[in-house]
């Protein structure tokens, strides 16, 4: 997968019930050349359930994917905002 004119940017996408209950989400990260190379994902409750590493076809544990990218607080949690963002931005969720 590849994204243009983003490059380098993280992207957050969330499923959701038509009640607005999260079902699950997902934290991709991209390189410079706008590649995915990890795919975090994450349950109802924000939990880590896996991580990918797109480009070479493998899971990651949290630590080392944390280690390789740029704003490891984001992705360390599936509800985590990226730095800058504000919380009031983002449409009231509720969590089952």
């Amino acid at each position: 997968m590849e994204r243009a004119n983003t490059l380098d940017a993280a992207l957050m996408s969330l499923q959701c019930t038509p009640q607005r209950q999260v079902r699950a989400i997902e934290k991709s990260f991209y390189e410079r050349d706008g590649q995915l190379r990890y795919l975090f994902e994450y349950g109802p409750e924000g939990d880590v359930k896996a991580i990918s590493d797109v480009s070479e076809g493998s899971t990651l544990r949290l630590a080392p994917a944390l280690a390789a990218v740029d704003m490891p607080d984001f992705y360390r949690g599936g509800f985590v905002l990226p730095a800058g963002v504000d919380r009031s931005s983002v449409p009231l969720l509720t969590t089952p």
